[in-house]
């Protein structure tokens, strides 16, 4: 699917500005941890683009599970970055942090609507494939 295409696209990106970043700022130490995501990003994106998935049809339990789940896990999320932007003292975490509470709401919504639209092509696929 092209989303998941465009998203692990945009994390290799970041990855791979955070381990340059790191690696002038900290050595080879620093850089090492996100050096490893982008291989491990760079990998999952190659057998996406190589491999693409099947789209899935997602019963009504199982998309209510994964919203919760997203739900559960991006509360705890955002509730570490407030705890970030209470307790750092630093500027730039602090904004940092902020920028990163108004994003974790846009991540869930694009992982629901990103599932809820493999379910639709999904069904359309079968509906297409039974006439």
């Amino acid at each position: 699917m092209m989303n998941q295409r465009v998203g692990l696209g945009v994390v290799l990106a970041l990855l791979a500005v955070c381990t340059v970043g790191l690696y002038v700022t900290d050595g080879v130490t620093g850089a090492l941890a996100p050096a490893l995501g982008v291989v491990v990003v760079g990998v999952l994106l190659f057998r996406l683009v190589k491999h693409p998935m099947s789209p899935r049809i997602w019963s009504k339990q199982k998309f209510i599970a994964y919203v919760a789940f997203v739900a559960v896990l991006g509360l705890a999320v955002m509730a570490t970055f407030v705890w970030v932007l209470v307790v750092v003292p630093d500027w730039p975490t602090r904004l940092l942090a902020a920028v990163s509470i108004a994003l974790v709401p846009v991540v869930a919504v694009w992982g629901v609507r990103m599932v809820r639209r493999e379910d639709q092509s999904a069904r359309q696929a079968l509906e297409s494939a039974k006439e």
